[in-house]
């Protein structure tokens, strides 16, 4: 058992890693809350990707200089012409966490449409993308409409969150008119990026990068009235 001037010592900074003296290997979240008396609480409140942390998180467990020090590994990803420094598995956590997307959320016409049309959604590579970085697709944070067109397709868009960083490539620009700059990926469908955090999931930290998208789908919900 740690003694107490042992658990008044520890400072979790970021994330992901505890460490125990002279011993190296994987151990799952309840065990660690059970060695480092005290500790998880602050997790709870301080992470951002512990608010609620599973009970089966495995983290890789080792202790440097009495401190527990938690920090997930974050690799480096490339999509089309931007890099990012990504962290996957705290992204990963926080979606595990969430119960449902913006969309069911709000439950209105054209989020029950959205919803109808969401696996279609997004092109292959950008799909590829959101599961990389750690993004559930199904769990976005909201969906506009921007535009209802004569042959009932809908102009909408919508955006996700996820932990890293943008090393190269453009942020997208949103002048005063409210419009957005986005880079079209195909006919219908464009996406951009930046440091933004609107409504995300992720408790304040820098390292938020918001990924906003734009596309056209077809009204596929039965209901005979249609707004124009």
């Amino acid at each position: 058992m740690l003694s107490s001037k042992v658990r008044k010592s520890f400072a979790p900074r970021t994330t992901g890693v505890w460490r125990k003296p002279g011993r190296v290997g994987i151990a799952p979240w309840s065990e660690a809350r059970i060695f480092i008396t005290g500790l998880s609480r602050k997790l709870k409140t301080d992470c951002p990707a512990f608010a609620k942390p599973p009970p089966l998180c495995e983290m890789l467990y080792y202790w440097n200089r009495g401190q527990a020090r938690f920090k997930f590994m974050k690799t480096t990803i490339t999509f089309r012409d931007w890099e990012f420094e990504i962290d996957h598995d705290a992204t990963k956590l926080v979606y595990d966490q969430v119960e449902q997307g913006g969309a069911e959320v709000c439950g209105c016409e054209d989020c029950r449409n959205y919803v109808l049309n969401r696996k279609s959604v997004f092109p292959k590579d950008v799909l590829e993308f959101l599961i990389n970085v750690g993004i559930d697709y199904t769990k976005e944070v909201e969906v506009t409409v921007f535009e209802n067109r004569p042959d009932r397709s809908r102009l909408i868009g919508g955006w996700f969150h996820f932990l890293g960083n943008i090393v190269e490539g453009e942020r997208y620009r949103q002048p005063p008119d409210g419009s957005m700059e986005l880079t079209p990926i195909n006919s219908v469908f464009s996406i951009g990026f930046a440091p933004e955090s609107t409504l995300a999931y992720f408790k304040p930290t820098s390292a938020i990068i918001q990924v906003e998208f734009m596309t056209v789908i077809p009204w596929l919900l039965r209901k005979t009235k249609f707004l124009n």
